[in-house]
C-alpha cells in the first residue's frame, strides 16, 4: 500500500498543486489530467477513483462506481504511467470543458481492443445530443491490415454524418501515440504523433458544448475506450502548428513518443567566389513548423565556425541561423561547409557544401580575361593586400606564379 499512500492526495493539497503546474501551451488550455500527477486517488485495486484538472480550470476526473474505474498502471509508456481502460471504465469530468466551437484535444494513449466497434477518449454525447454532441475517438478496427483502425472526431468527421466509417488510418495502434482532433475556424484536422492524417475541408458544424463530459466512453451509455490514456489536454482553441510543437515536444521529452529529431529538407549548395567577394550557403529543416524551434551550428571542415573576422582575412556571419555568410573571400576560404541542426529531440548533420574561390576572376567580373590581368597587376605594383594571392603575408612574385596559375586554369 505503500505506492497507494504515495498517490492519494486530500483535495487542498490536489487544488494547490494543479494551480503552480507550468502548462506546455500557457493559453486556453481548459483539461489537463496525467497519470503521473500527484493527486491522483486511487482506491485498493488501483482504481481511480479521481484526478485533479492540472490546467486550474476545474474539470476535475471522477469515478464513484468502483466496478467503473479505469486502472492505474506504473509502467505503460516511456517508463511513465497510465490509466488503462479495460472497455467498460470511464472517468466523469466537472462542468462544461469545451466552450469554443474552435478546440483542440490532444491525448497520449493506445488502442488494444479486439472487436470492431467504436471507442471515445472524450465525450460530452447524451440522449437530447446525439448528432452535435463533441467526441473524438477510434472506429473499425484493422481496415487496412493488421493493427491499424480510423479516426473519428464529432459526427461531421468520420462519424453519423460520414456514414461512421472513421477518417484518418491510424497504424501501429497497440503502440502508445499522440492522438490530436482540432476543430479550427475554417477545417478540422486529425494527427497521429506529428503527421496529419485526416482533413476536413470545412469547419465542422455548430455543436452542442453543454455538459456532461466523459472521459473513456461516449456519454452516458457506451463506446468504451479499451487501452491506455496516460495523458489528455483540451484547449477551448485552434492550436497553431507551431504551438502543437510545444505540446508534441514535450509529450516527446515525457513518453519518447513522436520524435522531433530534424529533418534536413534542403541541403547547402556548392558555391564559388571571386576574390574579396561573398558566398552564401542555406540549409533548411523539418521536424517542427516554426523555425524558432531549430538552432543552427555551421562548420568548416568539420570544425565550429563563429561569426567575425577569420584567419585568411574574410569575414563570417550567421554562423548560427540557417544562412551562413562570407564575405571578403579568400583562397584560404576555398574549404568544406556544413551544418547541425538541433531541436528538442535531437541533432541532425547536413551534407557538406564545397566554396571555390576564383582568384583568376580578379576584377569580380564573372570572367576570367585580360581584364582581370590588368587590374591584378595594378594592385600588385601597389602593394595591395588584395594581391597577395598566395596569402603568405606579403605581395611579391609568388603571387604573380599563383595569380597567372590559377587565371590559365580557368578560375
Amino acid at each position: 500500500m505503500k505506492m497507494l499512500r504515495r498517490c492519494v492526495c486530500v483535495a487542498a493539497c490536489a487544488m494547490a498543486s494543479a494551480a503552480a503546474v507550468a502548462q506546455p501551451v500557457g493559453h486556453d488550455c481548459v483539461l489537463w489530467l496525467r497519470a503521473d500527477a500527484s493527486d491522483v486517488a486511487l482506491d485498493g485495486s488501483l482504481g481511480v477513483m479521481s484526478m485533479q484538472d492540472l490546467s486550474g480550470a476545474g474539470h476535475h476526473a471522477a469515478n464513484g462506481s468502483a466496478g467503473g474505474r479505469p486502472r492505474w498502471v506504473a509502467d505503460a509508456v516511456g517508463g511513465r504511467p497510465a490509466i488503462r481502460f479495460f472497455g467498460a471504465h470511464w472517468l466523469d469530468l466537472s462542468g462544461q470543458v469545451v466552450s469554443s466551437q474552435r478546440y483542440t484535444i490532444i491525448a497520449v494513449v493506445n488502442d488494444t481492443r479486439t472487436e470492431g466497434s467504436f471507442h471515445e477518449v472524450f465525450s460530452n454525447w447524451t440522449f437530447g445530443n446525439t448528432l452535435s454532441s463533441v467526441f473524438f475517438g477510434t472506429t473499425a478496427i484493422d481496415p487496412a491490415g493488421a493493427n491499424t483502425t480510423r479516426a473519428r472526431l464529432t459526427d461531421d468527421v468520420g462519424g453519423a454524418n460520414e456514414g461512421q466509417t472513421g477518417v484518418g488510418l491510424i497504424t501501429d495502434r497497440t503502440r502508445h501515440f499522440i492522438f490530436t482532433g482540432i476543430s479550427r475556424a475554417v477545417n478540422a484536422e486529425v494527427y497521429q504523433n506529428r503527421s496529419l492524417v485526416a482533413r476536413k475541408d470545412a469547419p465542422i458544424s455548430t455543436r452542442n458544448l453543454a455538459p456532461p463530459y466523459v472521459i473513456g466512453r461516449q456519454g452516458p451509455i457506451s463506446e468504451f475506450w479499451t487501452g491506455d490514456i496516460a495523458e489528455i489536454l483540451v484547449y477551448d482553441a485552434d492550436l497553431t502548428r507551431c504551438e502543437l510543437d510545444e505540446v508534441y515536444d514535450y509529450l516527446n521529452g515525457r513518453y519518447g513518443i513522436a520524435a522531433c529529431v530534424p529533418e534536413i529538407t534542403l541541403q547547402p549548395f556548392d558555391s564559388a567566389a571571386c576574390p574579396g567577394g561573398d558566398a552564401v550557403f542555406e540549409v533548411q529543416a523539418a521536424g517542427g513548423a516554426c523555425d524558432g524551434n531549430f538552432s543552427y551550428a555551421w562548420q568548416r571542415d568539420g570544425a565550429p565556425l563563429h561569426d567575425g573576422l577569420t584567419a585568411s582575412g574574410s569575414v563570417v556571419s550567421g554562423a548560427g541561423t540557417a544562412t551562413l555568410l562570407i564575405s571578403g573571400c579568400r583562397e584560404g576560404d576555398a574549404r568544406s561547409y556544413s551544418c547541425v541542426v538541433t531541436n528538442a529531440c535531437g541533432s541532425t548533420g547536413s551534407g557538406t557544401a564545397s566554396l571555390r574561390v576564383c582568384t583568376g576572376d580578379f576584377n569580380c567580373d564573372g570572367g576570367d580575361d585580360g581584364s582581370d590581368v590588368e587590374a591584378f597587376f595594378a594592385s600588385w605594383e601597389s602593394g595591395d593586400a588584395a594581391a597577395d594571392v598566395n596569402e603568405d603575408g606579403g605581395v611579391d612574385g609568388g603571387d604573380v606564379d599563383t595569380f597567372f596559375e590559377k587565371w590559365s586554369g580557368g578560375c
